[in-house]
């Protein structure tokens, strides 16, 4: 579609016009920014007449979709009539579209694109809208990660229970048989896209293929049963296949119902905490909420896959340890198994008050005693705010902050020394880089994952450049990057990451040192999380085994990486190995924390669901 962009500018005067982001449906999109307000929009450029020269009403519809407010629907600010043109200015989503980014999505992943693109279309049903045209390019994500339901250039206002169509339009190899036929759509007409689009996602190619003629595809779609779905877990495959039924009625009645089933089919297949690993936002109804966290199998709850360990600020002292591994530890869920982060407490120090001191022969500025605001103002007022002594000691006391859990009070602390430490000593000083990783800790434990991501990649980044790929504290940093982009949903990147830190910490540590097994036990974290059990499974048993002869086998993070490994096992299928793993796990638990603590319980809950499992037959 060619259109004039001076037209399509005084159109909207108050829009800065853009670059053009692409073409949809009915017409194609520019990058716009709002004059006063400097908010990014989009802007939707459409012909009033069909291909025909009939006239098309936008305007009810374009009011009707001004009014939906839901978070997976993209919002629309404004419509424009000028002549025979139409425009929509609408939210500007910056995170790329589904099709781009679906070889990357783990199956966690794809159901939570699932969710949102359900709860999307329960609220535009709610408000009598059919989409018909749900595909991979009209679903996007925002700049942090939220999925958005995009391009209405095609929707229907419906009333009851379905509408006419007059003619055929959508996405071929999407399109339901009712749509084909020129039938009454409803909202299974929805769903059948939505079921089309997860079953690529879930298999790496939709049910039918669209290369072949159109007239071979559509009677595939109107009377083939889709292919079973090989490498995809059954309950997930069975909630999509529901969906693709050749008769709207059998098809989930409702978008609801459809994210429900969904929600319990992946609990059941990926295990509770899924949502939490696929790390995209999602807003749901609270009965399909409810479902995606909650029970399985006779209210037993399924173990979680593997979850990174908490992010250890760096100290100016060494933290107290136990057996060779940092003893402060923070976990970064709850549920599933764990996975490490407490070495890097140990790892990644500055240089301290304490240490500083005693090269220059004074005295302890803390006097042996622990950190305190009140102790930090005097050293301020003694030596100054921006003294090396005073801007470690503020370091030391972050430390102690975040280790009780306070880390509001540790971030602003870790801000203000970070400033100050790269004003007086630069950006790339060891003890600013301390500070900017303890910052990330920070804003990682306070839930910004992607400003920690961001954090860390560029002290990453500083400290390869100014220490060497190979220090402690450089891979200190590659640690805590990789758990924070598995937490984002990136797991192929944290693999990645983590491979390599796992190579060079063993290259230079040796292979038990605690540090390589720590690299060793996230590692098989992100290997299972992008469904590679076996090699997860392989790497779980190596890590518990030199874990187990390093630290001894009642050691807790021996006791994290039996747990770990008796998930994968249940993973594979193999439960009676699982549950004797397990069972050494939970009497583990049972001495060192007692029979109330959430970890034994959800031991216990583990080894319920392997039984479960195994008098299923699996």
């Amino acid at each position: 579609m060619m259109i004039d962009r001076a037209r399509v500018a005084a159109a909207v005067p108050n829009y800065v016009l853009g670059e053009d982001l692409g073409a949809g449906a009915f017409g194609l999109v520019l990058r716009a920014e709002h004059r006063r307000m400097r908010r990014p929009s989009a802007i939707k450029v459409m012909r009033a007449r069909d291909a025909g020269g009939e006239w098309i009403d936008f305007a009810a519809e374009a009011r009707l979709l001004g009014s939906l407010d839901h978070p997976h629907v993209v919002r629309v600010y404004d419509y424009v009539e000028d002549d025979d043109l139409r425009l929509v200015v609408m939210e500007l989503l910056g995170g790329g579209t589904l099709s781009r980014r679906r070889s990357r999505l783990t199956p966690e992943q794809a159901c939570a694109v699932g969710l949102a693109v359900a709860a999307a279309l329960s609220h535009t049903h709610d408000h009598n809208v059919l989409h018909r045209d749900v595909k991979g390019d009209n679903i996007l994500f925002a700049a942090d990660g939220t999925v958005k339901v995009v391009d209405f250039g095609i929707a229907r206002v419906f009333e009851g229970a379905a509408t006419t169509a007059s003619k055929v339009v959508g996405t071929p190899m999407h399109m339901a048989p009712e749509q084909i036929e020129r039938g009454r759509l409803g909202p299974a007409t929805d769903l059948y896209a939505l079921g089309s689009v997860l079953y690529r996602l879930l298999t790496g190619r939709p049910p039918f293929d669209p290369r072949q003629p159109l007239h071979v595809l559509w009677h595939q779609q109107l009377s083939a049963p889709p292919p079973p779905m090989p490498g995809v877990a059954g309950p997930v495959a069975e909630v999509v296949l529901h969906a693709l039924a050749k008769d709207p009625a059998a098809r989930p009645p409702d978008a609801v119902t459809f994210a429900t089933a969904l929600a319990h089919a992946a609990t059941e297949a990926y295990g509770a905490g899924w949502t939490v690993r696929a790390g995209l936002p999602l807003h749901l109804d609270d009965a399909v909420r409810r479902a995606a966290e909650g029970t399985s199998l006779g209210g037993v709850r399924s173990p979680g896959a593997a979850i990174p360990e908490a992010v250890i600020p760096a100290g100016d002292e060494p933290p107290a340890a136990i057996g060779g591994a940092v003893a402060v530890r923070r976990d970064a869920a709850a549920d599933g198994a764990d996975s490490d982060h407490g070495d890097d407490g140990g790892e990644d120090r500055g240089v301290g008050a304490t240490r500083k001191l005693a090269q220059g022969g004074k005295p302890d500025l803390w006097d042996g005693a622990e950190p305190t605001a009140q102790g930090l103002a005097r050293l301020r007022g003694t030596l100054g705010p921006d003294h090396p002594d005073t801007l470690a000691a503020a370091n030391s006391l972050a430390v102690r902050l975040s280790a009780r859990g306070d880390h509001r009070a540790a971030r602003a602390l870790d801000e203000d020394t970070l400033a100050r430490r790269g004003r007086v000593l630069g950006p790339d000083h060891p003890d600013t880089l301390t500070s900017a990783h303890n910052l990330a800790v920070d804003l990682a434990e306070l839930g910004d994952q992607a400003a920690a991501r961001d954090l860390y990649r560029e002290t990453l980044a500083r400290r390869r450049r100014v220490l060497g790929p190979d220090h402690p504290d450089t891979l200190g940093t590659a640690n805590n990057l990789g758990i924070v982009l598995g937490a984002l949903g990136d797991h192929l990147a944290a693999c990645e990451l983590g491979e390599d830190t796992l190579i060079r910490r063993r290259r230079v540590l040796g292979e038990s040192h605690p540090d390589s097994l720590t690299s060793a036990y996230n590692l098989a974290v992100r290997l299972s999380a992008l469904g590679d059990h076996e090699a997860a499974c392989e790497l779980g048993e190596d890590t518990f085994t030199r874990r187990g002869a390093v630290l001894g086998p009642g050691h807790p993070d021996t006791v994290k990486s039996a747990y770990n490994l008796a998930v994968y096992l249940g993973r594979l299928g193999r439960y009676p190995r699982a549950r004797e793993i397990g069972a050494d796990v939970l009497a583990s638990r049972l001495r060192a924390l007692g029979p109330e603590h959430p970890e034994t319980r959800e031991v216990e809950e583990a080894l319920q669901w392997w039984v479960d499992q195994e008098a299923a037959g699996g």
